[in-house]
């Protein structure tokens, strides 16, 4: 019998072959057929919540079956309750997609919305998939969909910010292969699970830890390897720009989570010093840049890398913990993985937001705005809430994992919370400031007084999106409930010596 996963995998392909052949004489269904498609996505979601076992830290959802013989490479999938979570966005991402589709383009097109459904099947893939080749299949997999979706529909560089990308992430992907073949080749499998036990050397650790975050550190993105984001968001379109804030950037910080903790823990510990300072460069000097930019999706481009450097400051950030506060050790990764998921609805919802006023009026630049409060006040509701979620306004959801990863700071050093501290307030400057120009002051140009404001189709998602800040900044613990399980026993696997 066909598994949740696998039955989530398989619709989401068939979707988007469904919607890639559907006759162009039948187009006025598009849009019922797309959100019929989408729910059936949500259904699956719906019911591996319903049967999932919080309490319980191991993978669940479970199948595996001989795939490639000769390599010993298995179809192996399975969840904790990290990925169901990112399971879950991401089809909540999707659903963004469908229900916006027509807000953000006059004339829907098929392969636009079935590009979207492949995004989600191999996005999920990437999540569930507990086999190294399978996952480097799900992995590379990702940079196809959003090329075309950035090359297609994107602005006016639109070709030259796709090639970006994929010459980034696909150059850091060539050495994940090589280090999922050393592994594989070492513990004569490519479970990740054996690879969770499997004795290693510290330079063999120190060189596959490095390998590892070519990739991950490039999809996140991390400083210094983060220049090719704000391009790709910049001439995105804004369905484009949704899935990578909401979606692929989380990819880069669940393969962090899934293989260079476990996998690698004295590397990790090793490198944990690097990765932390790297991220504390991130949230400052990439803030700092935020507070320059005239563009206003370029602005929001920096300051979602700015953001990402909290994850990765939590995720490492265990390492130099001491061992006898070892609560704080999971408050920081918890809090890394809650930011995650933070980012996505916050983010996300400010470029999807920007993309329906850029339908309307194609501008990017702050100074061809002002006063829009007075025009279109409901979008402004909408795009503030997202700011200040963005900001980390207590009772959002950018408050709650931001929170934890202050807290745990001040056990490893006060300048460390220090610093902390600073991008909070940056993460304030640059927001505010935006906000001001933007949808406060004298009106600048005559044709921002013709604007309509957001009709009701188009409150629904962004209405969707508020729901989730507001439901994870004042209900936290039902995020906790399936992380903390999955959390606990990562720390297990990360914070054991393998060396040999």
């Amino acid at each position: 019998m066909i598994g949740y996963c696998s039955a989530l995998l398989a619709q989401s392909v068939a979707s988007s072959v469904i919607l890639s052949l559907w006759p162009g004489c039948w187009r006025r269904y598009l849009k019922p057929l797309s959100c019929l498609l989408a729910l059936l996505s949500v259904a699956i979601v719906a019911a591996m919540f319903y049967s999932f076992d919080s309490q319980f830290s191991q993978f669940q959802f479970v199948e595996r079956v001989d795939w490639i013989d000769a390599l010993a490479a298995e179809y192996y999938v399975g969840v904790d309750g990290l990925s169901l979570l990112l399971v879950a966005l991401t089809v909540f991402a999707n659903v963004l997609v469908v229900l916006s589709q027509d807000s953000l383009y006059a004339r829907v097109e098929q392969s636009y919305l079935a590009l979207f459904f492949l995004m989600q099947a191999v996005t999920v893939g990437v999540f569930v998939a507990l086999d190294g080749v399978l996952f480097y299949l799900f992995w590379e997999s990702t940079l196809l969909p959003m090329y075309m979706a950035v090359g297609i529909w994107g602005s006016k560089d639109r070709l030259y910010a796709a090639s970006k990308f994929f010459l980034f992430t696909f150059a850091g992907s060539l050495l994940l292969l090589l280090a999922i073949v050393y592994l594989g080749l070492q513990a004569e499998s490519f479970a990740l699970p054996v690879w969770y036990d499997l004795p290693l050397t510290w330079l063999e650790q120190c060189l596959l830890f490095v390998m590892f975050s070519a990739a991950f550190a490039v999809k996140l993105p991390m400083f210094p390897v983060h220049i090719w984001l704000p391009d790709a968001h910049t001439e995105a379109p804004a369905a484009g720009s949704l899935i990578l804030a909401a979606l692929l950037l989380k990819v880069g910080a669940f393969g962090f989570l899934r293989f260079n903790l476990p996998i690698t823990p004295d590397a990790s510990a090793t490198f944990a010093p690097v990765m932390v300072v790297l991220s504390i460069i991130a949230v400052l000097y990439i803030g700092l840049l935020a507070l320059s930019q005239q563009d206003i999706k370029r602005l929001i481009a920096y300051a979602s890398i700015s953001h990402m450097g909290m994850v990765t400051l939590g995720i490492f950030s265990v390492y130099l913990i001491a061992t006898e506060v070892a609560f704080a050790k999971e408050m920081a990764l918890l809090g890394a993985c809650v930011q995650m998921i933070a980012h996505a609805f916050s983010s996300g919802g400010m470029f999807l937001a920007f993309g329906m006023l850029y339908a309307r009026y194609p501008k990017r630049a702050m100074s061809d705005y002002g006063g829009l409060a007075d025009t279109m006040p409901i979008f402004v509701v909408f795009f503030v809430w997202f700011t200040l979620s963005n900001i980390g306004l207590p009772g959002t959801a950018g408050f709650v994992g931001e929170l934890m990863i202050f807290m745990s700071s001040f056990y490893i050093h006060p300048f460390m919370s220090a610093m902390v501290v600073i991008t909070v307030l940056l993460s304030a400057s640059y927001s505010l400031w935006m906000v001001r120009r933007v949808f406060y002051g004298p009106v600048q140009v005559a044709a921002l007084h013709t604007l309509e404001d957001l009709h009701y189709r188009e409150m629904l998602p962004l209405g969707l999106i508020g729901v989730a800040i507001l439901g994870l900044g004042c209900l936290p613990q039902v995020l906790m409930g399936y992380l903390t399980p999955s959390v606990q026993q990562l720390l297990t696997w990360s914070l054991v010596s393998k060396i040999i």
